[in-house]
């Protein structure tokens, strides 16, 4: 297997359409076969064969595999079996949400835990516990509140929209992973930078003074924590991480995120307009328990798999 040269490359193979590739990694605790179907109507047209891509954002989490321009879909075997996995199986659902809520692998503690409340939910461990529970508490977990929530906050408070899928998965992946205090701290402080770097951020706020800026964070947040800036010491990193870090503006967007990180999460995808009517749930009751069983049982989810 090619070694990826970069997060958005990918490796590519000329092949025949009727091989049958088998991709193993130690990454990954599952074997994945995938069956090219020979399509006649290629050799009978003298056209060549389409190329078999595996495209990667990360060359630490599962690919995608596309047959020419079209997405495959891998028949997932347990090793040395030919038992299939789906997202029914304990196993490959709790994976699963690792890769896509915390852009990583499962370590063998929290993966062999999450087993564990699955199998034995309402014996060992009290209702709630089933599938909806534990998908909720990925996002509550402090791993996701202080990296993925921590990201989603900077677009929604600073420039007064929700971060889009295609912008958000690379940034969370800067602060993914398995980082001390010390590297984690690091990335963020980076991301902070190139987040203030960006073209829509300083066409909003790069020709402002101190005090303007302090005005118009505040406005756009739609929240003032009482942050005093400029004060002569603090920079704008960091009254700017101040404020996204303030309890006034976690609770603020708080039930937005949540609904936003349902369609990244599952769908892999922007929110539709019906996520307004999943907030307006989310604030008026709290019910999330309906909102993700909406997701998690929905054709769309199931057929990603």
């Amino acid at each position: 297997m090619a070694m990826m040269e970069s997060p958005s490359s990918f490796f590519e193979r000329d092949i025949l359409p009727s091989y049958l590739f088998k991709i193993r990694s130690i990454k990954m605790k599952f074997a994945i076969t995938i069956l090219i179907v020979a399509l006649t109507a290629i050799t009978a047209f003298g056209q060549s064969a389409p190329t078999l891509r595996i495209v990667t954002d990360d060359p630490n989490l599962p690919s995608d595999l596309y047959y020419g321009d079209i997405k495959v879909k891998p028949l997932r075997l347990r090793p040395g079996t030919n038992q299939r996995i789906t997202i029914d199986d304990n196993d490959f659902f709790i994976q699963q949400h690792y890769n896509d809520f915390l852009s990583r692998m499962p370590e063998p503690a929290g993966f062999q835990g999450w087993m564990d409340v699955l199998t034995n939910c309402g014996s060992k461990y009290p209702q709630p516990c089933d599938r909806i529970e534990v998908s909720s508490d990925f996002f509550r977990s402090p791993e996701f509140q202080g990296r993925g929530y921590f990201i989603f906050r900077f677009y929604i408070a600073s420039l007064g929209r929700n971060a889009f899928y295609k912008e958000f998965m690379p940034d969370l992946r800067r602060v993914s992973g398995f980082l001390d205090d010390t590297q984690l701290e690091a990335a963020k402080v980076a991301f902070i930078s190139d987040f203030m770097s960006r073209p829509e951020f300083q066409q909003k706020y790069g020709s402002l003074s101190d005090s303007a800026f302090h005005d118009a964070v505040v406005q756009t947040a739609g929240v003032d924590p009482g942050i005093g800036f400029p004060n002569g010491t603090m920079t704008r990193a960091q009254f700017l991480r101040a404020v996204v870090e303030s309890t006034a503006v976690y609770n603020k967007f708080y039930n937005t995120a949540f609904v936003v990180m349902q369609y990244f999460g599952y769908l892999r995808r922007d929110p539709d307009i019906l996520y307004l009517e999943w907030i307006k749930t989310m604030d008026k009751t709290g019910d999330y328990r309906t909102m993700i069983n909406g997701f998690v049982n929905s054709t769309e989810y199931r057929n990603r798999f």
